[in-house]
């Protein structure tokens, strides 16, 4: 098993994906300097018309029962190729159609475009959950996190303090709930916390994150991996303690406490930008991407080097 190149996009600079199925079968969709490009199989073109005036952060796929449509997020403003319209860091391509269209976020700041996409259903339905910054969502009174269900913005409990960014639904054992990562990399947090909401209320679990000595923490990436002794929460980021335990940057919930995994030593430097699940063929693992040792420059986040991978105890 090896990585495989594959022709660039036109422009040449990717900077987001995803993989979503728009009613032709699953596809990889990328940005590509403001346009959004389709991998064909053997080479790229366009979604859909439309050149947005930044680069594109994020994506999701998300049917709101209208039919499938792709929705795009970043510092953009405008597309300016074929409607001209103001997206405002928002905009949605609809399967049905060719054009990008706006959907617009009641926002008290510009700084409202999110860290994190996510479809989940709390029990009141699937809807779009976006993470960001405080200003996020904060005319609706939902500071950091916000919901689409397709035609209006609405808040989620009342929003989480601090910067949220990584998002993932995890069950552990009392029903299934999503986790908010607050204190994120992108929003250069002191401290790191894990938040739960279950529909109805949010909930710190565990405790807080800190890096001790030394500079900020932050929490950059959650994912669920079942290591053999079932399904579990992980956690990655910049810190090395997690209330009064040493975690080293890698730390495990176990349904009532944060533990330490994999053994890997930290340094100010070192930093876990991003945890994936992959099987090779040889049974699932959990990759972990960071930026190395001090020996090693941290990279930008999906440039990383892939420093190692845990399969379990």
């Amino acid at each position: 098993m090896q990585w495989e190149a594959t022709p660039m996009p036109p422009g040449g600079t990717t900077s987001g994906g995803t993989v979503y199925d728009m009613g032709n079968g699953p596809e990889l969709f990328v940005d590509n300097e403001g346009t959004v490009q389709k991998w064909t199989g053997s080479g790229w073109t366009f979604a859909a018309l439309g050149q947005f005036d930044d680069v594109i952060r994020r994506m999701c796929g998300y049917d709101d029962g209208t039919g499938p449509a792709l929705y795009v997020t970043g510092p953009f403003q405008y597309e300016t190729y074929s409607t001209g319209l103001n997206m405002w860091h928002y905009a949605r391509l609809r399967a049905s159609s060719n054009t990008w269209e706006p959907v617009y976020l009641p926002t008290s700041s510009v700084a409202n475009y999110p860290n994190a996409l996510m479809v989940y259903d709390d029990g009141s339905g699937s809807q779009l959950y976006a993470t960001g910054a405080p200003p996020l969502g904060a005319a609706l009174g939902s500071p950091g996190i916000v919901r689409w269900n397709g035609s209006v913005w609405s808040g989620v409990g009342g929003g989480i303090p601090g910067g949220a960014g990584s998002m993932v639904a995890f069950d552990d054992g009392t029903g299934s709930a999503l986790y908010v990562a607050v204190g994120s990399a992108v929003f250069g947090g002191n401290v790191g916390e894990v938040f739960r909401w279950d529909g109805v209320s949010w909930t710190s679990i565990g405790g807080r994150f800190t890096m001790g000595g030394w500079f900020g923490s932050y929490i950059s990436s959650l994912a669920v991996f079942d290591d053999g002794a079932g399904p579990a929460l992980y956690c990655g980021g910049h810190f090395s303690r997690v209330g009064n335990v040493d975690v080293n940057g890698f730390a495990k919930w176990n349904g009532t406490s944060w533990q330490p995994f994999g053994g890997v030593p930290m340094t100010p430097l070192t930093t876990v930008f991003q945890f994936t699940v992959h099987d090779d063929g040889n049974g699932p693992a959990l990759y972990e991407f960071s930026g190395g040792p001090p020996r090693r420059c941290p990279c930008p986040l999906g440039r990383a080097p892939l420093d190692a991978l845990w399969h379990g105890p």
